[in-house]
C-alpha cells in the first residue's frame, strides 16, 4: 500500500471523531455544560492532528512524483517494475529512497553504477567484479601410454630386462644311439634408463598472498599435466638420448636380437584400407592377441567411421567405434602418432596406426613421483617450484608390437 492510500485511510479514520466531538460540543454550548472548555481542547488536538495528516500526505505525494522522476532517469517505470527485477540493487535503493527525506542520496549511487558499469573512464573501474574459484583450462590431447604398458618402480638408474631370444636344443633319437649334448638356449637383456625431466614455474609473493583461489594448488596441477603430456610423447616418439625411446622410433625388421619391430607397408601409398588393418592382426601371434589393442591418433579414429566397402557398407561397425573397439580389440588414442594430411591421405612413409600387446611389449621405468623443491631465495619476491621427475620407458619385447607403414608413392 502505497503512502498516498494510507494517510487518505487515516484521515478518514479521523474525519469520524472530529464531527462526533463536534456535534457532542455543540450540545454542551447550548446546555451550558461545564465540560466545553475540556471539548474544545480536545478539538483542537484533534484538529492539529489532522492538518499535520494532510501536510504528511503533501509531502510524501511529493516526495513520491520526484521518485518517478528519478527513477525515469534511470530506466525504470514503476515500483512494482523495480520490486521485480533480478537485480536487488534496485530494490534497495528505493527502500533506501522511502527512508530518506533527500531524494538525491538514495539513488545517487545506483544511478552513477549504471551510468556506464562496462567501461572503465565512465565509472566502471569503481565498480567491483565478481570473481569466481573455478579456472577455466585448455585441454591438451596426449598419449595414454600408462594404462596399456608396463610400468616398473625402481630405485636404480635404470632398469635391465632379460631377453629369452634362444631354445633349447633337442630332437628324436633311437634308442640304440648314444646320447648326443644339445645347444642350451642364452639369454640377453636390454637396459631402459631413466631420464630426468623439469619444470619451474614461478609466482609473486604477492600473488600468493593475495589469490583467492588455490594458486598452488593449481600451479603443481598445471605443471604435472605438461611433465605428463611431455613423457607420453616421448614414449611414443623420444628418440632414448635424455629421453625416453618411443616405440614408433625403432628400426624396421623382424630381427628381435637387433631390436627391429616389424613395419607393415600398406597396399597402396597415402591410404589404408581394411586388408592393411587385417594384415596387422595376421602378423601378431596369438600369444599376444589375447591383450592387443590398437594405437592411433583422434583424427585416424575418426576416418575409421568414413571408410566404406564397394557396395557402400560400412567397413567397421559404428557403434564398436563409439565404444572404442574395432574388431573387438580396444582401441587407445595416441595423439602423438601422425595424423592425416587432408581427409584420409596420409604423407609417404609415416606410421599412422599401430596393433599389439604394449603391456608384454613396451615398458616404463619410474623412479620416482613429482618432486617439488620450493625456493623463495634465489629472486628476491618471487617464488620458484622447481618440480622433477625421473622416467624412463623403450620396448622390451620387440614381437608384441606391429606398425602400419604407409607405402612410398
Amino acid at each position: 500500500m502505497s503512502t498516498e492510500n494510507i494517510v487518505d485511510q487515516i484521515g478518514k479514520l479521523v474525519e469520524g471523531p472530529i464531527a462526533e466531538v463536534r456535534d457532542e460540543l455543540k450540545a454542551i454550548v447550548d446546555s451550558g455544560s461545564a465540560r466545553e472548555a475540556e471539548l474544545k481542547a480536545q478539538l483542537d488536538l484533534i484538529h492539529t492532528d489532522y492538518l499535520t495528516l494532510q501536510e504528511a500526505k503533501t509531502a510524501s505525494e511529493a516526495k513520491m512524483d520526484s521518485l518517478q522522476t528519478a527513477l525515469n532517469r534511470i530506466g525504470a517505470k514503476s515500483e512494482s517494475e523495480i520490486e521485480a527485477s533480478e537485480n536487488s540493487e534496485y530494490k534497495a535503493a528505493f527502500e533506501g529512497y522511502l527512508r530518506k527525506n533527500n531524494p538525491e542520496d538514495a539513488l545517487r549511487a545506483l544511478e552513477v553504477k549504471l551510468m556506464q558499469v562496462g567501461s572503465d573512464p565512465d565509472g566502471g573501474v569503481r565498480v567491483p567484479e565478481d570473481v569466481t574459484n573455478r579456472v577455466i583450462q585448455q585441454v591438451y590431447e596426449t598419449s595414454a601410454m600408462r594404462p596399456v604398458a608396463t610400468v616398473q618402480q625402481t630405485s636404480k638408474m635404470e632398469v635391465v630386462v632379460f631377453q629369452d631370444l634362444d631354445e633349447a636344443g633337442g630332437g628324436w633319437e633311437d634308442e640304440a644311439q648314444t646320447q648326443s649334448e644339445t645347444s642350451t638356449p642364452e639369454l640377453g637383456k636390454i637396459k631402459i634408463p631413466v631420464h630426468k625431466v623439469t619444470a619451474e614455474p614461478h609466482a609473486t609473493e604477492e600473488m600468493l598472498a593475495d589469490a583467492d583461489f588455490g594458486l598452488e594448488a593449481w600451479l603443481s596441477g598445471k605443471v604435472a599435466s605438461k611433465l605428463a603430456r611431455l613423457e607420453n610423447t616421448a614414449f611414443v616418439n623420444g628418440t632414448g638420448s635424455g629421453q625416453p625411446r618411443g616405440f614408433l622410433t625403432y628400426a624396421a625388421g623382424t630381427d628381435l636380437s637387433a631390436q627391429q619391430i616389424e613395419q607393415l607397408e600398406t597396399a597402396a601409398s597415402s591410404t589404408f584400407d581394411e586388408d592393411d588393418l587385417t594384415a596387422m592382426i595376421g602378423a601378431l601371434k596369438m600369444a599376444y592377441r589375447q591383450n592387443a589393442t590398437w594405437a592411433m591418433g583422434r583424427q585416424t579414429h575418426k576416418n575409421l567411421f568414413t571408410l566404406k566397402d564397394t557396395n557402400g557398407n560400412w567397413l567397421f561397425d559404428p557403434v564398436g567405434l563409439r565404444n572404442g573397439e574395432l574388431w573387438g580389440y580396444g582401441v587407445s588414442i595416441f595423439e602423438d602418432m601422425v595424423a592425416p594430411t587432408s581427409g584420409v591421405t596420409y604423407a609417404d612413409g609415416v606410421k599412422p596406426i599401430a596393433f599389439g600387446d604394449f603391456r608384454e611389449g613396451y615398458m616404463i621405468a619410474e623412479r620416482q613421483g613429482l618432486r617439488t623443491l620450493v625456493d623463495p631465495y634465489t629472486t628476491k619476491g618471487r617464488v620458484k617450484y622447481y618440480t622433477t621427475k625421473r622416467i624412463g620407458g623403450g620396448v622390451v619385447n620387440f614381437e608384441a608390437i606391429k606398425v602400419m607403414d604407409i607405402k612410398d608413392a
